[in-house]
């Protein structure tokens, strides 16, 4: 899906996300659960990062203060239409859904490997899931880091167990799709020099003049969102996405360009600009630190809100210097009454997915799209 079709899109569903947010906004006294209230604010005795000046997205570029929800999703279309313009866009094809391979795993969850077609005559794997039962159930994409395994480290086939979202949720009795980075999929020419994935996106750079490869990773997991959306098994509204690393870039960006993406999960993938590898070429490319570019990291959080998004880090890619950025948007949430559908989760244990965040970030997910513990 375009990044212009993603939004289209959007509009015309109106997803119970974007609806309970605009209820939420009726009940702004309502208390935050103190688990989420902690997300949102400093450990005691933390000292504060540097970050660059914060932007005041509550006020618009004339000056004007922003105060209601409607002044908000003016200036968010505009952000979006900047955006839009800097990471170019993907045709839309048909799906064309094939079944590669289907089989039933314990407790009766199904595991299928099928195929989408993502351009024409590109073909994307993914493994589905599903758990026994009639449904709905929510779901959610489930986005695999930088890894050889690709989808198998979602399944659950890979070597690290902690980082099967995919299979965890289904066992949570979420459907959960893993779809494959293009990096891993995307035709080349084979023996050529550079690294597989190197060579996957300069195939893509080349066939789409004016195009991000961030734009293609937003094309690739909003077609499994659209394939999602054609199971009758899959409760509207309820579509979350959760990922590591390159993953989690993906879940952040995902959900600031289709609205339908209610909930989300990204663990150290970077918020910002500055201490992260956001101008390789499959994501934003050498363009982001052009001087004349005045795209910032925090607007992308921004177009997010009010649907609930959580930044998970280590202290490798996101961390106590990740909080900045995280509070320059809260105020967004905060207006839209959406009080606690943002926060900043940071661990000691570096670039990895240690018991505590997994925990944390599958209470996230039945939190906001199951509506447990509320």
């Amino acid at each position: 899906m375009s990044l212009a079709r993603a939004l289209i899109v959007a509009a015309a569903l109106a997803p119970a996300a974007l609806r309970a947010g605009e209820i939420r906004a009726e009940e702004a006294g309502a208390p935050v659960p103190e688990w989420i209230r902690k997300l949102q604010e400093p450990p005691p005795g933390t000292e504060r990062a540097e970050a660059p000046p914060a932007v005041d997205f509550l006020r618009a570029p004339d000056g004007a203060r922003i105060a209601t929800a409607a002044g908000w999703e003016e200036r968010r279309a505009q952000l979006a239409r900047k955006w839009e313009a800097f990471l170019g866009r993907v045709p839309v094809c048909e799906l064309a859904p094939e079944i590669v391979e289907r089989v039933e795993l314990a407790g009766g969850i199904a595991r299928t490997l099928l195929t989408l077609q993502v351009e024409p005559g590109v073909r994307m794997r993914c493994y589905l899931f599903v758990p026994p039962g009639a449904g709905p159930f929510p779901a959610c994409v489930c986005l695999h880091s930088t890894t050889d395994e690709t989808i198998r480290q979602p399944a659950g086939l890979g070597a690290n167990p902690e980082k099967a979202f995919a299979l965890d949720l289904a066992r949570r009795n979420y459907v959960t799709i893993a779809p494959e980075n293009f990096l891993w999929c995307y035709p080349v020419e084979e023996g050529a020099g550079g690294s597989r994935y190197q060579r996957a996106a300069e195939a893509f750079l080349a066939g789409h003049p004016g195009s991000k490869g961030m734009a293609k990773m937003i094309h690739d997991a909003s077609r499994s969102v659209d394939y999602l959306m054609t199971l009758p098994v899959v409760k509207r509204g309820a579509i979350g996405a959760i990922g590591h690393s390159l993953g989690a870039k993906e879940v952040t960006y995902l959900m600031a360009f289709d609205r339908r993406v209610a909930c989300g999960v990204a663990s150290e993938g970077g918020a910002a600009f500055e201490f992260t590898n956001y101008h390789d070429p499959w994501y934003l490319g050498p363009a982001i630190r052009a001087p004349d570019c005045d795209c910032r990291a925090e607007e992308v959080a921004a177009l997010i809100a009010p649907r609930a998004w959580l930044l998970v880090g280590g202290g490798s890619a996101d961390g106590e210097q990740s909080r900045p950025y995280v509070e320059a948007v809260l105020p967004v949430w905060r207006l839209l009454g959406a009080r606690d559908g943002c926060g900043l989760f940071v661990h000691a244990a570096g670039h990895a997915v240690p018991p505590e965040a997994r925990a944390l970030a599958f209470r996230w997910l039945d939190y906001h799209l199951k509506g447990a513990g509320r």
